[in-house]
C-alpha cells in the first residue's frame, strides 16, 4: 500500500483543517504564526530524524511510501512534522475554547517534577537504546527551557 503513510498524514489533518474555519475557533486566523513556529521546530526534528536514520536507529519501509525523498527522508515523514503539530495545536485551541483551565500551581509543579523524574529514570534505564535514551533524557530537561510566567 504505497500511500499508507500519506493517508495517515492526510486523515490526521483533514478534520482540524476543516474545522479551522469554525466561527467559535477561528484557527485559520493564526495560521501565519503557527506555520512560522512550526517550520522552525520541524527543521530541528527533520535534522534529528535524518541523523537517526543515517546512523541506523530506524528506517522507513518503502512499501508504505510514495517514493519521494527530501534530505534522505520520505516526503510523508517531512509532512508528519507539519500535520501532527497542526492537529495537536488545533485540538489544544479547541479544548481551550470549551473548557476552563485553572490549574493549581502546586499541582502543576508536582506533576512536572514527577514527569521529569520518570523521563530521566526511563532514559537511564534504556541507555543502550540510543533514540529512547536520548528522547527521555532531553525531555526530562525541557522544563528548564520553559519561560517564566
Amino acid at each position: 500500500m504505497k500511500f499508507l503513510y500519506l493517508f495517515i498524514d492526510f486523515f490526521t489533518i483533514i478534520i482540524p483543517l476543516l474545522f479551522s474555519f469554525h466561527p467559535k475557533i477561528k484557527f485559520y486566523k493564526t495560521w501565519k504564526e503557527f506555520f512560522a513556529a512550526s517550520i522552525l521546530v520541524a527543521v530541528a526534528f527533520i535534522i534529528w530524524d535524518a541523523v537517526f536514520t543515517k546512523i541506523g536507529v530506524w528506517n522507513f519501509d518503502p512499501t508504505y511510501l510514495v517514493g519521494i525523498y527530501i534530505f534522505n527522508l520520505p516526503l510523508e515523514e517531512i509532512l508528519f512534522f507539519i500535520c501532527i503539530p497542526f492537529a495537536c495545536v488545533f485540538t489544544y485551541r479547541y479544548l481551550n475554547s470549551i473548557f476552563s483551565k485553572s490549574w493549581n500551581e502546586n499541582v502543576e509543579k508536582s506533576v512536572t517534577i514527577f514527569f521529569i523524574t520518570i523521563f530521566f529514570i526511563a532514559g537511564v534505564w534504556f541507555w543502550k537504546r540510543t533514540y529512547t535514551a536520548t528522547t527521555f533524557i532531553i525531555s526530562s530537561r525541557l522544563r528548564s527551557f520553559r519561560p517564566a510566567r
